[in-house]
Order: structure tokens, then sequence, then C-alpha cells
């Protein structure tokens, strides 16, 4: 059909279907994506003579070459088609990729994270843990400061420990001095006094203080009692039994050695020389207010006794307390008495005036006068005064 020439105008028509065709061959070779080329349609129409050769070969290659032109038109359907498909896939592969891209990027940004969080929980850990290191080193230091500050006060208290019982040793041997030089001293006095009779053999090697007495470190001091404990209420039924109405709100121990050894040689003395027991009483006394402090130092004193007393100038002690209680004077609201220790000895008959014991026997003296409620020493060492009572009335 190349060298075909055309004989008649309809010839020239399918030259140039023919060319057409040609030129979308070569553009289909060329392109990537042909584009369709629209050929004219070729209107059927009978030319010349049914029986013309001519007519028939036309006829024919009209009839390929629409065959020919449908089937191109499949060919670039299909490949049309086949062409979208790829695209769609090619796209599909890039969004994949684009996807991919972006999880690889979020799982990179996630794993940077988690990275970053555990680094920065390392970092936590590591200063908790130099912190409780701090901390550990901190105790540590503070209880090796508190033991070496206990080693110093350990070592501080002995040497205060030291001390003092360097001082109380040397303050004791003062004292057991003292007391040796007082006990020499009375002994002698003994020992210069001269009794009807043989002279008494008396000696403070064998003294003995009441069992109520607490550790003191100088001659002479007082002492709270416990109220409520077995001596307070001792004292207080005693108290009570002359004063039901009456109320004790205090009671001190008076402890003074020097007044009790010569309280102690005399109870001694006449016991001896009665050849019995010292018949000794724990009986009240009352006074002015301003004269306790006085006789709990230095002792009773018969030089200020009262020269009109009704059985003798003597210390007066009476066995109730209510008795003694009418001879407190001042006070105000809570007034004093003394309860005290006195050797009675062997009693006379007092009277007024009389200035020592009546005689008993060929020139042998009573020890105290009394009747039972009242009773009169005229010797200062015969009483001791043991407790002063802090009291009130209702």
């Amino acid at each position: 059909m190349d060298n075909y020439k055309p004989q008649t105008d309809d010839d020239e028509f399918m030259r140039q279907q023919m060319e057409a065709y040609r030129a979308f061959e070569r553009q289909k070779a060329t392109s990537p994506v042909p584009s369709p080329v629209k050929v004219a349609p070729i209107e059927s129409k009978v030319v010349g003579d049914p029986d013309d050769a001519n007519l028939l070969a036309q006829q024919e290659a009209l009839a390929f070459y629409q065959r020919k032109q449908s089937h191109q038109h499949e060919e670039q359907a299909d490949y049309l088609l086949a062409l979208k498909f790829q695209q769609e896939e090619e796209e599909a592969q890039r969004q994949a990729e684009i996807e991919r891209k972006r999880k690889a990027e979020v799982s990179d940004a996630q794993l940077a994270i988690k990275l970053l969080q555990q680094e920065q929980d390392q970092i936590k850990q590591r200063q908790e843990q130099a912190a409780r290191d701090a901390e550990i080193a901190k105790r540590i230091l503070e209880e090796d400061e508190k033991r070496e500050k206990q080693e110093r006060d350990k070592k501080d208290l002995e040497a205060t420990m030291n001390l003092i019982r360097d001082e109380a040793k040397y303050e004791l041997q003062l004292e057991l001095d003292r007391i040796k030089a007082e006990k020499s001293r009375l002994e002698n006095q003994l020992a210069n006094q001269v009794h009807l009779g043989n002279p008494l053999e008396l000696s403070l090697a064998d003294c003995e203080y009441p069992d109520d007495w607490e550790w003191q470190d100088q001659p002479h001091a007082l002492f709270e009692v416990r109220k409520g404990s077995t001596e307070w209420n001792r004292i207080n039924g005693q108290f009570k039994m002359g004063m039901p109405n009456g109320n004790i709100t205090r009671i001190q121990r008076n402890q003074n050695r020097t007044l009790w050894m010569w309280y102690w040689l005399k109870r001694n003395e006449i016991a001896k020389k009665n050849n019995r027991g010292p018949n000794e009483r724990l009986v009240w006394h009352g006074s002015r207010n301003n004269a306790y402090d006085t006789i709990i130092k230095e002792g009773f004193d018969i030089r200020v006794a009262n020269m009109s007393g009704a059985i003798g100038v003597g210390v007066y002690f009476a066995s109730s307390s209510s008795t003694s209680s009418g001879y407190v004077v001042g006070g105000g609201g809570t007034k004093k008495m003394i309860y005290s220790r006195v050797v009675l000895g062997e009693m006379g008959q007092g009277q007024q005036g009389l200035r020592r014991p009546p005689e008993k026997r060929h020139g042998v003296l009573y020890d105290s006068v009394g009747n039972n409620t009242m009773y009169v020493v005229f010797d200062n060492h015969q009483a001791f005064p043991e407790y002063v009572i802090y009291y009130n009335q209702r």
C-alpha cells in the first residue's frame, strides 16, 4: 500500500487517511504516552461500477483500515488503562514511601525522646544517689561528732566526779577530824565532871544517830519530811490525838549533830545512873514564833525559862499537842511547834520556883519533874529538838 497511487478523488481520500495512520504510528513509537489520533470517519459510498476492480480494492482497503483503526483504538484504551494503573501504583508506592519515612521520622523522634528520658532518669537517679550518699555521710559525721562529744563529756564527767570525790573525801576527812575533836572535847569535859558516887565512864565511840536521818555534809541541816511517808504519818497521828481539828502543812527534821551528841551522852548517863532505861519520850513544846531558829541551832536554854512556871523553872514539854499549842505566840495563820525527844529518867514532884530536880534520897536527885501530862527538865542536854511542825487550826 506504500506504492498505491490514487486514481480518483476517493483515492486521494484514502491516501490522506493512510498518511494520518502513518503519522499516528510514528507518534506512538516516539511518545511514552501517545495522544489519540482523531481520524476523520470515512463515509461509505459507492464509487463507479460494482464490477470495477478498483472499487473492490478500495473497499477492501477501507475495510482493512477500519479494522486496523478499531484494533488501534482498543490497544490505545488498554495502554491508557495500563498507564493509569501504573500511575496509581507509583502514586501508592510514593505515598507508602512518604508514610514509611514519616513513621521512621516519628519512630526516630520517639526513640530520641525515650533516650533523652532515660538519660534524664539516669541523671535523676545519680542525683538521688548522691543525695543519699551525702545524707549518709552527714549522719556518719554527726554520729562521729556525737560519739566524740560523748567521749569528751564522759572524760569531763569522770574528771568532775574525781574532783567531787576528792573534795568530798577532803570535806569528809575535815568533818571526821571535827567530830573526833568534838568527841575528844566532850570526853575531856565528862572526865572532869564529878558525879555522886563513882565517876561515870561515858564515850562517843558508839554514838548512833536516829534511823530516819539522811546523809549530810555539814554539822547542821534541815530536811523536809515527805508527806504521806511513815515518818510523816507517825508524827501526824500523835499531833491529831491532841488536836483533831488541826492540820499539819509541813514537817522539817532537825539533823544537828552537835546537839544530838550531847543529848546521846546525857541519855546514856541517866540510863547508867539509874541502872535502867533512860525513860525517853517524844513530846511537844510551844514557844514564841521567833525562838524556833535559835532552839533548833543551839538547843533549849533554861536561862530563859519562865520564872513563874507551875512546877519549876525549867524547859516545859507536854504529851498533848493541844497543851503546847496554847503556849505558841505569833505565826499568824500558820503556827509552829517543836516535837522533841526528852530523857525524863526518874521523875519527881514539881513545884513553883523549883530550879533543879528535887532530892529523892541521900543527896541523889531526880532527873526531871512532871505529872504524865506536863514535864520539866533542868538540863539543856536532856532534850533534843528533833522536828519543826508547821500547822494551822480550822
